[in-house]
C-alpha cells in the first residue's frame, strides 16, 4: 500500500445544482478538520445503573476549514466566495489527492461531499513578513464519498 500525502492535492467546487461542473479553488495552502462523520451520543442511564449507558443518536458529518492565499487564484476562489453569500444552498466539493500514477491525474483518490460555506475570504492574522491568507469554513452536509485511486 502506498502512503497518501497531501502534497499536490487540489480542492474543487462544483456549484449547488444536480450535476457538478468542477472548478479548481486555486492557491490552497491547507485543510483543517475532518472528512468523515462522528456519532453524537446521549446519556441513556437510569437510576438503577451503576455504569453510564450511552446510545448513538445522530451523525455529525464534520467541518473542513480551507486556508488559501488571497490573490490571483481565479474562478474557484470567486465561486467559493459567492457560495458563502448564498444563505440557502449547499455546494458540491471534491478533494483530489495527487496519487494516480497510472493515468497521470485522471483517477486520483477523491473525497466528494456537499457543504454549506459558512465563511470565506476572512483574512487570517497579519504580520509584515507574511502573505495574506483567507479561510473558508465548510460545514459538510451528509456522507463523504471516498474513491480510491486507480491501481
Amino acid at each position: 500500500m502506498v502512503d497518501k500525502v497531501w502534497a499536490g492535492a487540489k480542492l474543487f467546487i462544483g456549484g449547488s445544482g444536480g450535476s457538478p461542473v468542477w472548478v479548481e479553488v486555486g492557491d490552497v495552502i491547507g485543510f483543517t478538520g475532518d472528512l468523515g462523520s462522528t456519532w453524537k451520543t446521549a446519556d441513556a442511564s437510569v437510576l438503577a445503573d451503576v455504569f453510564d449507558r450511552t446510545v448513538k443518536t445522530t451523525k455529525d458529518p464534520g467541518k473542513l476549514d480551507v486556508t488559501y492565499r488571497i490573490g490571483n487564484a481565479g474562478a474557484g476562489q470567486t465561486a467559493l466566495i459567492a457560495a458563502e453569500a448564498d444563505a440557502v444552498n449547499s455546494y458540491h466539493f471534491k478533494v483530489a489527492l495527487a496519487d494516480d500514477a497510472v493515468s497521470a491525474g485522471d483517477n486520483p483518490t477523491t473525497f466528494v461531499f456537499r457543504a454549506l460555506v459558512l465563511s470565506a475570504h476572512k483574512v487570517r492574522g497579519a504580520n509584515r513578513s507574511g502573505l495574506v491568507e483567507g479561510m473558508a469554513s465548510l460545514d459538510i452536509q451528509g456522507a463523504v464519498a471516498y474513491t480510491a485511486a486507480a491501481a
